[in-house]
């Protein structure tokens, strides 16, 4: 064979192999890509599989065939060969046998295997590339997930246990918000209370109302004073503090001894009950008669207010629009 200079020899045995070729036509080894090894030219588009086939089959038939063709030139040089040594041993076995007197021997028919002959290492095999599909046995059927098992994979739910939302855990929150709500609404009612009482709701049946002025807005219906804490035996009236209460004041409670032991409603629009409250603020604050200024909380309107006091030993407390008025003595 020509040898061009895109040829290379096979890796197995040495035979000049074209550019393109996949399988040695003499051996029918497999040939490594060239392209990678940079020898000889890119390789084409990669056959199919019944291209690769093809090829298999005809470099097979091609070694065979050459492996004939030797094997028949060298039986015929071994018949050459067994039919010259046979002439020769005849000659020399009758020579033998006319001097020794002993037979000829047979002459070797076994064929004598030359050094120049060839033969293939293995038969070719076909190379198939991997991106083939695998061929499975006819008999053995293919093992498919059920279409139920598939579909629990993806729509599985989770149990009640798992729930990212469990009974107990919604009762705590709502639980919490609650307490939030009650928690934040009694904190505003504290701190953004209104400092004035307001209007009354109805200022015609205020004729003997209790309760702070008009836009404290308590209701208007007259509360009876409430019974003393101690006997209504009084000790001795004091001339002084009652000469100084205005013509409209009402006597609301009297508990103690002390300075301020009662609370007077200054005027019609001022409730026994809120008069209480203002002299228990008013003790609370520490003062024993004269000024002081201190928060009180009216169970009326349920609002707190700003209540500043002065005088002595009549205390009068205004509130901050000077409309609720409530007086604080001594026992009378």
């Amino acid at each position: 064979m020509k040898r061009s200079d895109n040829d290379m020899p096979c890796t197995s045995c040495g035979n000049p192999l074209p550019s393109d070729a996949r399988f040695c036509s003499r051996c029918g080894e497999k040939v490594a890509l060239t392209s990678l090894l940079g020898v000889g030219t890119d390789l084409p588009p990669a056959p199919t599989r019944e291209e690769l086939l093809a090829q298999a089959q005809a470099a097979r038939a091609e070694a065979q065939a050459r492996a004939q063709a030797q094997g028949g030139g060298s039986e015929t040089v071994t018949a050459q060969s067994g039919s010259a040594s046979s002439a020769g041993s005849d000659s020399a076995g009758s020579d033998s046998a006319e001097t020794n007197g002993v037979a000829p021997e047979a002459p070797r028919t076994e064929p004598i295997q030359m050094d120049n002959a060839v033969t293939p290492r293995h038969e070719p095999t076909a190379v198939l590339p991997a991106a083939l599909p695998l061929q499975r046995d006819a008999g053995v059927p293919m093992r498919r997930e059920p279409a139920a098992a598939r579909d629990n994979t993806w729509s599985r739910r989770p149990s009640e246990s798992q729930s990212a939302f469990p009974p107990g855990r919604i009762a705590a929150m709502v639980a919490t918000f609650v307490v939030l709500t009650l928690v934040g609404t009694f904190a505003l009612s504290k701190m953004f209370g209104s400092n004035a009482p307001q209007a009354s709701a109805d200022p015609a049946a205020t004729s003997a109302a209790s309760g702070p002025a008009g836009s404290s807005g308590e209701p208007s219906t007259e509360e009876s004073p409430e019974p003393s804490d101690t006997p209504t035996t009084e000790e001795s009236p004091s001339e002084d503090v009652s000469d100084q209460l205005p013509d409209g004041a009402r006597r609301c409670s009297s508990s103690g001894k002390s300075p301020v032991a009662t609370a007077w409603s200054g005027n019609k629009d001022t409730s026994c009950a809120y008069s209480k409250a203002v002299r228990k603020a008013y003790q609370e604050a520490g003062g024993t008669g004269g000024e002081a200024t201190f928060r009180a909380f009216s169970p009326v309107t349920k609002r707190w207010y700003d209540v500043t006091c002065e005088g002595s030993p009549l205390v009068r407390c205004v509130d901050a629009s000077g409309a609720a008025v409530v007086f604080l003595g001594p026992r009378t």
